[in-house]
């Protein structure tokens, strides 16, 4: 087993910016939120705050940067948005997958890399991931277990993860 050349976070931010992304090697930006994204981002931010709060279960957190993998596939991301189940201070970044990682589509983002990214996380550590999609008005929760939950306009996101977390589709996507 090789080790990778991953660079630790703070590197990679000073060397290529607080958008920068490390995987297989390359190094790239992650595209700046379009409008859509950014209201899907501030919208589902605001809910699982307020879930968080209310439940004592965690909270949110956006653009938070993650460095994780077997020590041969190392990589750098930076989910739209993660749920903790912490209350305590978190690190400029972390070494670990979070619970549930939220991944917001852009129209540039290729079907490929998504899916890479997304059995990624579920391979290591994180036991939910949603896959947002504003111009298709819909959400897909997916499991470790490659089970798929599927939400469409007008439905009610939920997650198991996540006890009483509700969010109409409606309020999401305007």
């Amino acid at each position: 087993m090789t080790a990778t050349n991953c660079p630790p976070v703070a590197e990679l931010i000073r060397d290529c910016g607080k958008r920068a992304e490390y995987a297989g090697g390359e190094v790239w930006e992650k595209p700046v939120p379009n409008d859509l994204h950014a209201d899907c981002l501030v919208i589902l931010g605001a809910a699982l705050l307020a879930y968080g709060r209310t439940h004592n279960s965690g909270r949110p957190h956006s653009e938070w940067h993650h460095r994780l993998g077997p020590p041969d596939d190392v990589r750098v991301y930076l989910p739209d948005m993660v749920f903790v189940a912490t209350r305590e201070e978190i690190g400029a970044c972390s070494d670990c997958a979070p619970p549930v990682v939220i991944e917001i589509l852009y129209p540039e983002m290729r079907f490929n890399d998504l899916l890479d990214r997304v059995h990624f996380y579920l391979r290591n550590g994180a036991r939910s991931v949603w896959i947002v999609d504003p111009e298709g008005r819909s959400v897909d929760v997916l499991k470790p277990d490659w089970s798929v939950l599927r939400f469409r306009h007008p439905d009610t996101l939920r997650d198991p993860l996540l006890e009483g977390f509700q969010l109409p589709l409606g309020e999401l996507f305007g």
